[in-house]
């Protein structure tokens, strides 16, 4: 070996092992981090209302309650724990503190099954991030069999939970938006459309936010009034994501020709998919039975040359289909898999905020 690859192979081993130390700090740091978490989430004044109220959460009716609980839905005791969320299982629920390999918990175990009206005994437990550690019993919780939260009851303390993240958050959409499904879940429509309405005072210029509140002014007063609204936020400051979302509008209220006919307009800016976009409004159209407003659509987005990209070759298919259809020969043809649009709802009930049944023309059926 000559000298100069022996420099080079003891500075290669020196940096292997000065990450290796920075690694093994950053290791420690993480340890002594989470285990003194574990010491915090062993303090009563953190446990005892923690442990009551997914006691609580557990006798009630789960079909109020999210696959995860977020940070509204735990006592005002915890607000200043950092990186938790929550899960109800069959006589159980955990929440996990922390991320990636280092995380802290609470279990909450039923103790046994009673027979009423015996008493329900739940036993709160704390662990650490490590599997070999025993579990720590903090406390037992007694309820009486017959105790469960109503949706009055959710209303109170979630609804108070939301305040309090809000208050810290007050720019985070996400909150918002669990804040209005969780009132759809308890069926509290008014209160639901009352948070949207709150949302877009808060992200007046927010797409997803400008077009739930157009949608639902569509059902509280007219449609006419609910498109205003679309097109004022769309030439308040006009290009291509508005035009796109106006789109999204239209095929949303059973407007498939001016849905096609947004997306030629979007396609004067730069800055946006249109050929993608495009595709689900022309397939829309299509499915609708308007294979003129289709044919024209991907006429539009075609470009003089071929090439063999997916999007590309969709719209072909679909152009061809259109002039069979204008010619009389109508088919039903799939929706190209690579080309599903995402559902910006897939959070959102939004069949129960609008109290109609949405189809959805954008998405395959």
């Amino acid at each position: 070996m000559t000298k100069g690859n022996k420099r080079f192979t003891i500075g290669c081993l020196s940096a292997v092992a000065a990450c290796g130390g920075v690694l093994c700090i950053l290791a420690f740091l993480a340890s002594a981090f989470f285990g003194d978490y574990v010491g915090v989430l062993s303090e009563p004044r953190f446990y005892e209302p923690m442990g009551r109220t997914l006691a609580l959460y557990c006798q009630s009716d789960r079909s109020l309650f999210p696959e995860f609980l977020d940070r509204e839905w735990f006592p005002p005791e915890t607000d200043d724990l950092t990186h938790f969320w929550g899960a109800l299982y069959p006589d159980a629920a955990s929440v996990a503190f922390g991320g990636g390999l280092n995380q802290s918990a609470y279990a909450l175990r039923r103790k046994s099954p009673n027979v009423p009206p015996e008493p329900n005994v739940w036993q709160l437990f704390c662990r650490g991030d490590d599997p070999s550690l025993s579990e720590i019993l903090l406390t037992e919780i007694v309820l009486p069999s017959d105790a469960r939260l109503s949706p009055d009851d959710l209303i109170r303390s979630v609804g108070a939970g939301f305040g309090r993240q809000l208050k810290k958050h007050p720019t985070s959409d996400a909150i918002y938006r669990r804040k209005i499904q969780f009132f759809l879940r308890l069926d509290r429509i008014p209160s639901a459309r009352g948070v949207c309405r709150e949302m877009l005072t808060a992200f007046p210029e927010d797409g997803w936010t400008v077009l739930v509140n157009a949608l639902v002014r569509c059902e509280e007063q007219s449609l006419a009034r609910g498109t205003e609204m679309m097109i004022q936020w769309v030439e308040k400051a006009a290009d291509s994501h508005r035009y796109l979302n106006l789109a999204y509008f239209y095929a949303l209220t059973s407007r498939p020709r001016d849905a096609a006919e947004t997306i030629i307009q979007s396609t004067a800016f730069q800055g946006a998919n249109w050929s993608y976009q495009g595709y689900s409004a022309a397939m829309s159209a299509f499915r609708a039975g308007d294979y003129e407003a289709s044919l024209r659509l991907c006429t539009h987005l075609l470009p003089p040359t071929t090439s063999e990209h997916a999007t590309e070759a969709a719209i072909r298919k679909l152009k061809a289909a259109a002039e069979r259809a204008l010619e009389g020969f109508v088919e039903q043809i799939p929706w190209e898999k690579p080309l599903v649009p995402v559902d910006p709802f897939e959070k959102l009930d939004i069949e129960k905020l609008l109290g109609r049944k949405v189809a959805r023309p954008m998405e395959p059926k």
